[in-house]
């Protein structure tokens, strides 16, 4: 969108060319990968003004329409007198000014240089007295600070929690401790965050979702979270994003609670449903999807969607072969005749199938009969090639 509205809009072309000598980093190659790690670039898009040593002038996240907006603000940016490289400058000036570590505060966590962040972070809040008086975005900058050292550690979480239970970045703070999900010597005291939140906040959504990876992934407090979430069902039914029904699966499958499955399969709408065998393929957690659509399934027969996630379920795990051919042909029956390229996609998928059997001739088969469909299948294409190459 950024591209295509501003930098590859002939109109910007004597802006930029005449103030800028304008670089495009691309991830997933060398150079751009080099750039993208040097100067912390963790979201896209970022346009980032820097001097012809390479120091950063300052850095511009995310694009919104319309461009003559986005070349106002880039223009702004660059003169403002608040640049990250005009606020260092002072600082190295003038050390002991806490207005201008607040600003280099904000600026770090704006622009994701999470090293630099916690450090001045640090230097605020070892002085509460200054920090109090000054704001980062709209809250206390000792607050903010506090807040700030959460990516540091789970310790500094605690930290913040016991300090600001109730401050609007809570979440916020519990969201940098997912990183440290999987390191078990950690579990105690994230659990101890968890328990602090809550106790005075038993409602949440966002804490519970986070909660329930917590023990989702540590296959810890499964029945605690459990109550937790049927008690969300009972009134938040409609605000429950998949994710966190994804991970309330994911544990009752763990204690062998099928019934309650069944009951929430019953009760939730059918694109949620289709969103959480999302999540469990996305996260190849295959089983659990396969629990999901077997229910789904037994209560809706003749439902096109669910027969399809199950025979590309089949797909994506290599199990339940045959009764993924089963549910593909029934899709044949539902597709109507003159929608030939969702023949010719569930022929293709038949291929598959046939082809993890070991049936390389139905395979072929399949795949021919997509082709015919759709001529200009090009998956459907590539996939009779290689059979043909290797049998």
């Amino acid at each position: 969108m950024l591209d295509k509205q501003f930098f590859n809009d002939i109109k910007f072309y004597p802006y930029l060319n005449s103030r800028f000598i304008n670089i495009r980093a691309v991830r997933g190659q060398q150079a751009g990968d080099a750039l993208y790690k040097k100067y912390s670039v963790l979201s896209t898009p970022t346009v980032l003004i820097a001097m012809a040593n390479g120091e950063e002038i300052d850095r511009l996240t995310g694009f919104k329409s319309p461009a003559e907006n986005y070349k106002n603000r880039l223009e702004e940016t660059y003169k403002n007198e608040n640049t990250l490289y005009n606020l260092k400058k002072v600082y190295e000036k003038n050390p002991g000014n806490f207005e201008i570590i607040a600003k280099l505060v904000q600026k770090y966590h704006s622009g994701y240089n999470l090293d630099k962040l916690v450090e001045f972070s640090k230097k605020l809040v070892k002085n509460p007295e200054e920090a109090k008086k000054l704001r980062i975005n709209k809250i206390s900058a000792y607050e903010f600070g506090h807040y700030a050292l959460t990516y540091a550690a789970p310790e500094q979480v605690l930290t913040f929690v016991k300090m600001f239970p109730e401050s609007e970045l809570r979440v916020e703070g519990i969201n940098n401790i997912r990183r440290f999900f999987h390191k078990p010597k950690l579990h105690d005291t994230i659990l101890n965050i968890f328990d602090i939140l809550l106790m005075k906040y038993p409602e949440d959504i966002l804490i519970i979702e986070y909660y329930a990876q917590f023990c989702t992934e540590t296959n810890t407090n499964i029945d605690n979270c459990i109550i937790l979430i049927e008690n969300l069902f009972k009134t938040q039914q409609e605000k429950i994003s998949s994710g966190t029904a994804m991970f309330y699966v994911h544990l009752l499958k763990e204690k062998g609670y099928e019934n309650k499955i069944q009951q929430l399969c019953e009760t939730i709408s059918h694109n949620k449903l289709t969103e959480i065998v999302y999540f469990f393929q996305r996260d190849e957690k295959y089983d659990q999807a396969f629990t999901i659509l077997d229910h789904i399934i037994h209560k809706y027969p003749n439902n096109y969607n669910f027969l399809y996630a199950y025979g590309k379920n089949a797909v994506l795990s290599g199990k339940n072969i045959d009764l993924g051919l089963e549910h593909f042909k029934k899709c044949l029956e539902l597709i109507p005749k003159s929608n030939q390229h969702a023949h010719a996609l569930v022929y293709c998928e038949r291929g598959i199938l046939y082809e993890l059997k070991g049936d390389f001739y139905k395979a072929r088969v399949e795949y021919e009969e997509a082709i015919k469909l759709d001529p200009n299948y090009k998956e459907a294409k590539e996939s009779l090639k290689k059979l043909s190459e290797k049998y």
